[in-house]
């Protein structure tokens, strides 16, 4: 189990770590440099192992009788440091402190010094549209300075107060609507019935997703753009979600990438991963800026360095699949590998499905069959469903086609089985990957090539004339080119050039 001291320090930054010494230094009692030194050692261990951390301790002198209290004051001390540190960067951090300093002042009974602080701090909560403190804020003011108001001035300011409250419930309307369009996104992915796309409508028929202006913040705009973001994406209307995104983008500033740098990356690699298909010719220069974000931050943890490069590879990869660069896709893995190494304890699982999903489907193009099943071998064996269930399921419609180009035609009823039981389970079993795994159940057992080649055809024809041209079964083929493989049989050519073939035709 991890610890939440080594944790905590395995996520600062340089800039922090530097901080946090010059921070400690100040202080020059002995416990304070026992502690600096059992800070440095936490730094050095890649994993953690409290009884090593002891060893190394005890070496340099250092009483392990308390460690507990000690890592619990460290951790106490970094988090101080911490506060320090961002507070200049970032408004929010900025006004709970000054909120702090109205507290002791009133408990002084400095009434004057604690309404000059109220002005300020009002001011910024209102400029940077932050309305949970601007209440706190109101609060000291009424408790302050209210016994000195008239009637007037006193209804004022409970008419500030409940509009303040009334946009956090507004906000909070449109926070609603939007976790419930995203459990439905990432439940369904995409839509492949008609009951799902009815339940999708009734969704976004809400009256407050009926106009903007019934948005009365800028972070419940920002919402309301989201919630519409996803309904097409859902819908796959990629020109009216890249739309969408754009107005997002539009809403945010400097100062929201400081305050929210996790939110303003969602938006930017949104947007970005749109972009490839409304304005192609903008977006390399924008995937290399948006590779640049780290730098664009006060102090950007591992966390962001992390989530840049997972969110960039995607997009990077998926790119290069859909031109069917597959070349400029085997170098994109090797660099991808490296980075993968570097930031594995940072990665979510999900990356690593997709980027496994996208290596995988890449080496099967490249004719590289062993790194193709190593890849939806490590998939299926040592990732979670849940976390991609959809791409999940296509690693292993992968591994069953590798396994039939390595002639291992005896695991196919197996593996076809294994698979199909999951789809029913989940209701997911649609008529594309009955087909597919119809197919491949029985065509490892035809001897006789003209019945293979007929079976062949015959599928691949059900495929373009049925599955590609039906709004909802088509979607199987984003995630696998089933008709370019066909054909590669068919024509006794390379899935590779197949790809190509019908890129070209």
């Amino acid at each position: 189990m991890n610890d939440k001291l080594w944790e905590l320090i395995g996520t600062l930054t340089s800039s922090e770590m530097r901080y946090f010494k010059q921070f400690a230094a100040r202080s020059q009692q002995a416990n304070d440099k026992n502690y600096i030194r059992l800070f440095e050692e936490i730094v050095r261990l890649k994993i953690y192992n409290e009884t090593l951390l002891i060893e190394r301790l005890q070496k340099k002198g250092i009483n392990t009788k308390f460690l507990a209290a000690d890592k619990n004051y460290l951790y106490k001390q970094i988090l101080k440091s911490l506060q320090y540190f961002h507070t200049e960067a970032r408004t929010s951090l900025q006004i709970k402190n000054q909120i702090a300093y109205i507290e002791i002042l009133y408990q002084k009974g400095l009434y004057n010094q604690c309404s000059k602080i109220i002005k300020h701090c009002k001011k910024q909560a209102q400029e940077a549209e932050l309305p949970s403190l601007l209440i706190e804020i109101l609060h000291w003011q009424r408790k302050i300075e209210g016994i000195t108001f008239d009637e007037q001035q006193a209804e004022a300011l409970f008419n500030e107060v409940a509009k303040v409250a009334n946009e956090i419930n507004n906000y909070n309307d449109y926070n609603r609507l939007y976790y419930q369009v995203m459990l439905f996104r990432k439940q369904k992915n995409k839509l492949r019935t008609s009951e799902e796309q009815i339940k999708l409508e009734t969704l976004i028929s809400h009256p407050l997703l009926g106009n903007i202006e019934l948005a009365l913040t800028n972070m419940a705009k920002i919402r309301f753009h989201e919630i519409y973001s996803n309904y097409y994406y859902l819908l796959e209307d990629k020109n009216n979600e890249y739309l969408s995104n754009l107005q997002i983008i539009g809403l945010l500033d400097a100062d929201y990438m400081q305050e929210n740098p996790f939110d303003y990356l969602a938006h930017y690699s949104r947007s970005l991963s749109l972009q490839q298909y409304a304005e192609p010719q903008k977006f390399e220069a924008s995937l290399a800026h948006f590779k640049t974000l780290p730098n664009l931050l006060s102090s950007a943890s591992n966390e962001f360095c992390s989530k840049v490069f997972a969110i960039a590879s995607s997009i990077e990869m998926n790119y290069a699949i859909k031109n069917k660069n597959f070349d400029d896709s085997l170098s994109l893995i090797e660099t991808q590998k490296e980075g993968i190494e570097q930031y594995n304890e940072k990665l979510s699982e999900t990356f690593k499905i997709t980027a496994y999903y996208q290596f995988s489907y890449v080496y099967l193009v490249q004719n590289d069959l062993t790194n193709a099943l190593k890849y939806a071998n490590k998939i299926i064996n040592e990732l979670h469903e849940q976390n991609r269930s959809d791409v999940y399921l296509y690693a292993r419609v992968i591994q069953i086609i590798i396994h039939y180009e390595l002639k291992n035609y005896k695991l196919l009823p197996y593996l076809v089985r294994s698979i199909r039981e999951i789809l029913e389970k989940r209701k997911k079993l649609h008529k594309a990957e009955q087909l597919m795994l119809n197919f491949l159940q029985k065509i490892g057992s035809i001897d006789n090539h003209k019945e293979w080649q007929i079976a062949i055809v015959r599928l691949r024809d059900k495929f373009v004339q049925q599955i590609a041209k039906d709004n909802f079964e088509h979607r199987f083929l984003d995630y696998f080119d089933f008709i370019a493989w066909l054909n590669s049989k068919i024509n006794n050519i390379s899935f590779k050039q197949a790809i190509i073939d019908e890129m070209t035709n």
